[in-house]
């Protein structure tokens, strides 16, 4: 069924129908597919404390979900400035808050790599490829455009495959590749170019995010799409999207 809050291409200045996409581009997290947060965390912690301990030093399990949170906080800072903050950064300042040394830095990123490997992740709907596949079978090409935390985009394209969607994406745009996380314009212009889409109002982006995949596509100038079907952004001080869809399968009702 069509979303009650669907068109709003008037609204935005867009003049471009639905049914005219060459491409769609796609969230990765809580759009494409979503983690159990406090198991990965668990996890995460039970490892590290590991390797800490195989290196020498006794640390307690609260230092450890403190270092976390430090971290997060970090990244988040980070994130929404526009600067890059992965993997190696995230393990300067949990050694930092456990007081490691800087030259266990490579076992520490070892494990929180494993870490990303070993995490349960899942397709936020089941039937998720068979909407893929439809979508595709239209000659509509499909990519990915991602803000990467402490979790490689080489990790995350094995979690794809793993989960049989990986084979439906044309191109990825990742921002631990591309040097630059959502809204910025950057980030889409390599997707489009990987896609070989040269007007960006020819393309659609779905996310779940009000500033940086509703707000980063609508600045570039392509149809926007929120996802409500794991986070309902509700901040009604940010943009909404052309279309607010609750299951991947109204996509091809738009189409």
């Amino acid at each position: 069924m069509r979303s009650t809050r669907s068109s709003r291409l008037s609204t935005w200045g867009l003049n471009t129908k639905v049914a005219e996409l060459k491409a769609i581009t796609f969230d990765f997290w809580n759009t494409l597919v979503i983690q159990d947060i406090e198991a990965g965390r668990t996890l995460r912690k039970s490892m590290l404390l590991e390797t800490l301990s195989s290196l020498g030093y006794s640390v307690e399990p609260p230092l450890v979900d403190a270092a976390f949170e430090v971290v997060a906080e970090s990244f988040h800072t980070a994130w929404k400035a526009g600067e890059q903050f992965v993997l190696p950064d995230g393990v300067a300042v949990l050694r930092e808050v456990v007081g490691a040394d800087a030259a266990h830095d490579a076992e520490l990123g070892a494990t929180w790599f494993r870490c990303g490997e070993a995490l349960d992740l899942r397709l936020v709907e089941d039937n998720l490829g068979e909407t893929l596949a439809e979508i595709s079978a239209r000659g509509i090409a499909i990519g990915i455009i991602c803000d990467v935390g402490l979790i490689p985009s080489t990790v995350l394209l094995s979690h794809l495959e793993r989960l049989g969607i990986q084979q439906f994406f044309d191109h990825w745009s990742f921002s631990d590749d591309v040097d630059n996380y959502k809204p910025a314009p950057e980030i889409f212009a390599h997707s489009h170019a990987g896609l070989g889409v040269s007007d960006a109002a020819s393309s659609l982006h779905i996310g779940d995010l009000r500033r940086t995949d509703v707000g980063g596509a609508r600045s570039f100038g392509a149809v926007s799409a929120r996802y409500r079907g794991v986070f309902d952004d509700t901040d009604n001080d940010l943009p909404e999207a052309d279309h607010v869809v609750t299951s991947h399968a109204e996509l091809l009702d738009l189409l």
